[in-house]
């Protein structure tokens, strides 16, 4: 049966709450289809801390695995946070119920309400100008929108280190969040030696609180946080959801995933289906899809009849690599502190176009033992000793690469039974491994004159679409408008990370929010006209 709507939203991710937002803020109704149902368990307020259960509080295997066991599957070739946090239908259900295939790309989606924010790092930079100097929005444009979202999220971080430019100026902070012990050595052993021209060390940008806010708790220190945030301290979009949920003119359809959008009568018919196989079909004059780079990429080509044309898919290529501090030899653990990023640094590259790398350095003491034997190059007993010995002085550290060093390509098929997929395939640019030598040689040397040693080894390049930063298959200008309408599809809007026209070493999910907002207000002042 079809059922008419106001404005419909695909997807109750980052962009598709901040998109809803902006329109309802704006007097525009929002009916919004989400493929989740319940957003992901908040953990009890009483759960022990990550050094209580380490020396012996009930419950590891519970609090660590979860209660069936799901964090023994093997996510070895993802970061820490999707080996600990995501769910078991992050990759497989994901990948099924929306009909993408890959080679040589790792895929990665969120079912759950809220999608990917349940699980993402909340690393939260901003693009600045000259992110953004190929693009037919400029930092200008959405500046307003960077601030409506900072206020409503609540972004922790440095106002006056090296790394504040990088990370983005002109939006309110709280204050950066405690380092641990050996991040804190680092930073100063920084601050002392005055670093090589094109190095910064600063705090990193964190989409986490450490001071209350709208009702989520500051960050306890519990050095949880792969494991999920009890106090809600980091962002998830599902937390707007539930405020969504409170505000008149907003509904919210659950369990379906969108199979086809088909234009009919002038209006678009939304065509689903539910976890039970059930069909739901909905129409509207106007549909915003948010529901991922991947799947709102293939409803947009589907829609076009664009079938077997290979579009690029731009990505962040990433390593991961180990530092110890002989400064913190023989120390105790710490006991408490926050378990995600809390450094950044960034490095400019040799090349004519003036980009950098971005790394985020988490504390050893905070991952899960095999994440760290991972990157050891030793046997697994032999690397458990190591580990044991080298804890309290490492950092793990990620690296992130400007999409131009990524070389994916994606396109829609049609299969026998009529409907269709998309096959994603990813590579590298052929300059890439040159420059994974070049950082790293550099890298190593910026960090011993701060006093940690890169471990031999330890160095490790991800496969393609590993690090989750997605986007550019459907940029602004050329597939899309600036107000991110689909060309050739009048009516019909996309909202998430697809639409981005480039994306540097940052990580975009903050510009995909604000971007999300610019165009919910610039929609929401045509409708009233």
């Amino acid at each position: 049966m079809t059922s008419p709507s106001p404005v419909i939203v695909v997807g109750s991710g980052p962009s598709g709450v901040s998109v809803a937002l902006a329109l309802l803020e704006g007097g525009v109704d929002v009916h919004m289809i989400d493929a989740g149902d319940e957003p992901s368990s908040v953990p009890a307020l009483d759960r022990p801390t990550l050094a209580e259960l380490r020396t012996g509080a009930p419950g590891a295997a519970e609090h660590l695995l979860g209660s069936d066991l799901s964090g023994l599957r093997d996510m070895r070739e993802y970061s820490p946070k999707l080996r600990t946090a995501a769910e078991p239908g992050t990759v497989s259900e994901y990948t099924r119920r929306n009909r993408i295939e890959a080679e040589n790309f790792r895929l990665v989606g969120g079912l759950s309400r809220g999608g990917l924010s349940n699980i993402w790092g909340a690393v939260a930079s901003v693009f600045d100008a000259e992110d953004l100097a190929d693009s037919p929005i400029s930092y200008d444009d959405l500046l307003p929108s960077y601030r409506v979202i900072a206020e409503r999220i609540g972004i922790s971080g440095s106002q006056d280190d090296d790394m504040t430019a990088f990370h983005g100026v002109d939006l309110p902070l709280q204050p950066p969040l405690e380092l641990s012990p050996t991040a804190q050595l680092l930073w100063d052993n920084y601050q002392h030696r005055k670093p090589d021209p094109g190095f910064r060390l600063g705090h990193s940008r964190n989409a986490v609180l450490s001071e209350d806010h709208r009702g989520r708790g500051a960050c306890s220190l519990d050095m949880m946080c792969m494991w999920g945030c009890r106090r809600r301290a980091i962002y998830s979009a599902a937390d707007d959801v539930a405020e969504l949920l409170k505000k008149p003119g907003f509904t919210l359809q659950s369990n379906v995933v969108i199979d086809k959008i088909v234009r009919k009568d002038g209006q678009y018919l939304v065509i689903g289906t539910d976890t039970a196989g059930a069909q739901l079909r909905i129409s509207a004059s106007r549909v915003i899809l948010a529901a991922g780079t991947l799947a709102s990429s293939r409803l947009v080509l589907d829609h076009l009849d664009r079938l077997d044309a290979q579009i690029p898919l731009l990505t962040c290529p990433s390593m991961a690599m180990a530092l110890w501090m002989p400064g913190r030899l023989g120390d105790p653990l710490a006991e408490r502190g926050y378990g995600m990023a809390q450094l950044s640094f960034s490095m400019d590259l040799a090349n004519p176009e003036n980009a950098s790398v971005l790394g985020q350095l988490y504390t050893a003491e905070a991952l899960a033992v095999p994440d760290l034997v991972a990157h050891s190059p030793f046997t697994r007993p032999g690397s458990i000793k190591l580990m044991r010995g080298l804890m309290s002085g490492l950092l793990l550290g990620f690296v992130y690469f400007p999409g131009k060093f990524s070389q994916n390509r994606l396109w829609l098929t049609r299969q026998p039974d009529g409907k269709t997929t998309l096959r994603v395939k990813g590579g590298y640019a052929e300059t890439f491994p040159a420059a994974v030598r070049s950082v790293r040689k550099k890298l190593a040397r910026q960090f011993r004159r701060a006093g940690a040693w890169w471990l031999p080894g330890s160095t490790k390049v991800y496969e393609p679409g590993a690090e989750v930063h997605y986007g550019g298959s459907l940029p602004m200008g050329s597939a899309t408008t600036t107000s991110g309408e689909v060309i050739g599809a009048e009516g019909l809007y996309v909202v998430d990370g697809s639409i981005l026209n480039t994306m540097p070493a940052k990580h975009h999910t903050v510009t995909m929010m604000a971007n999300a907002d610019r165009i919910g207000r610039i929609l929401a002042k045509r409708l009233r006209k």
